[in-house]
């Protein structure tokens, strides 16, 4: 699993499971996962959200940032997007036992824009790993969070 970090403070998460079972106890409502990533340069940002919402009380993020050789190929950036954002899902539900209300897609149903190719195989991979998906324009909480990270 990646390294983890709290948005409010950048501190490390040295525990994810241990970090989320807390804080699930402390009262969270629903859980959301989004990824977004950016080539900036030689390089392709990727950036994984967890944003844990407490109520009607708020709630906050944590986050993973990676950085790789450049992903040249638009098809496969955006996978490993939804790749990402599925198996940290995946870890939260098998291994913390929570269930995380939504996996949220930067990608659009829109035909006009490029990452509509790839929206129909995310869904159906989210669907088959017993997830619910959101995608543009539905507002997801997560990619948002994750967009202004991979920048």
């Amino acid at each position: 699993m990646r390294q983890f970090k709290r948005l409010s403070d950048g501190a490390e998460i040295k525990d994810l499971k241990e970090y989320l079972s807390l804080n699930y106890q402390e009262g969270i409502t629903n859980i959301y996962i989004g990824s977004d990533s950016q080539t900036v340069g030689t390089k392709t940002n990727l950036a994984t959200v967890i944003v844990m919402h407490h109520g009607n009380s708020g709630g906050h993020v944590i986050y993973s940032r990676t950085s790789s050789p450049e992903i040249k190929d638009r098809f496969s950036r955006l996978w490993l997007e939804v790749v990402a954002s599925i198996e940290t899902a995946q870890f939260i539900k098998e291994e913390c036992g929570i269930a995380v209300r939504f996996v949220d897609f930067d990608l659009n149903e829109d035909p006009v824009y490029h990452s509509n190719s790839v929206l129909r195989a995310a869904l159906g991979y989210a669907s088959s790993m017993g997830f619910e998906a959101r995608w543009k324009p539905y507002s997801p909480y997560a990619i948002s969070v994750a967009d202004s990270l991979c920048r």
